[in-house]
């Protein structure tokens, strides 16, 4: 595991246009005097944490057969400010935590000197979280007479913002020989779920015009995200996909120079999840939002040739 220190902030002070060190102590004593709570100094430390790790088996079995299995995964937490040209606050920076877990299974055998297989089977789970500092306020983005702002308290792009995704891929694939020809044929299935979740200011942004405004809480605007019910948990997208491939393929040698490969590829997907009515993007445009990708499918015709026209 690696861990290494640096400043949560990308540049000094005296780089950011339009806002003095001083400025930020009294946005600073303003917020936890005035609003009670703490948003951070300017100059931060963090400790980044990164974690790999990779175990990989290979084993033959006997002349015949061959198995390949292996293990992954990587820890990461970082601390992240999206924008520099601005004097954030600590509060208003965010963790990305994410953890990825990968595991996989291949078999390669021989069963004749015609016919030769192969198996993969193979697993992947990421979760990743992007936390605000400060997870308990609202952002708040202050403007000083020389047009420079200050950003404090939760992140507003973070406020609820999660995304976790697996995948599990099976594939079967045979190659048998005659003569000439080696024929191909096979299965592959992907299958993808996702559970994300994104609702920006779900907490709000304040904004003030200027510090003196902060002090006599006058804000200028207020923004606010929510779900078209007001309940947080109906703005996450979870659903599966399913990506199903059946092909056949011929590869021809014609000539000691000549190869001539074709075949047929055919693709269908799975997406049972219905899609909930939204009533204002139905006004909006004319024609709903539930369509999903269930039973979408695509023919993939195939041709392709090697000719070597010389030696060289």
């Amino acid at each position: 595991m690696l861990f290494r220190s640096r400043p949560a902030n990308t540049q000094t002070i005296d780089a950011i246009q339009g806002v003095t060190q001083e400025q930020v102590d009294e946005v600073r004593n303003i917020l936890i005097n005035e609003y009670n709570f703490d948003p951070g100094t300017f100059a931060a430390t963090d400790t980044d944490e990164d974690e790999k790790i990779l175990v990989k088996l290979d084993w033959n079995i006997n002349d015949d057969h061959r198995a390949v299995a292996s293990f992954q995964r990587a820890d990461g937490d970082t601390i992240f400010d999206d924008f520099p040209e601005l004097a954030t606050l600590n509060s208003a920076r965010y963790n990305v935590n994410e953890r990825l877990n990968a595991y996989s299974f291949q078999l390669f055998s021989n069963w004749s000197d015609r016919l030769s297989t192969e198996v993969k089977l193979g697993f992947k789970d990421v979760r990743n979280r992007q936390v605000s500092i400060d997870s308990t306020t609202p952002n708040f983005l202050i403007f000083t007479p020389e047009g420079g702002q200050i950003l404090a308290g939760g992140d507003q792009f973070r406020q609820v913002n999660t995304l976790d995704n697996s995948s599990r891929i099976f594939r079967f694939k045979a190659d048998y020989v005659a003569g000439d020809h080696t024929f191909t044929a096979g299965f592959e299935q992907e299958r993808n779920s996702a559970v994300n979740a994104f609702l920006p200011n779900s907490r709000g942004q304040v904004v003030f015009n200027s510090i003196e405004d902060l002090a006599n809480r006058t804000a200028a605007s207020l923004l606010f995200g929510g779900s078209n019910s007001g309940i947080v948990e109906d703005t996450i997208a979870d659903f599966e996909l399913d990506t199903n491939t059946g092909y056949l393929q011929d590869e021809w040698l014609v000539t000691d120079t000549l190869t001539v490969k074709f075949g047929l590829r055919y693709d269908w997907l799975n997406n049972n999840d219905p899609v909930p009515f939204n009533a204002n993007f139905a006004a909006r445009n004319g024609f709903d939002n539930t369509e999903n990708l269930d039973g979408k499918d695509l023919i993939l015709p195939r041709f392709g040739f090697n000719w070597q026209a010389t030696d060289r």
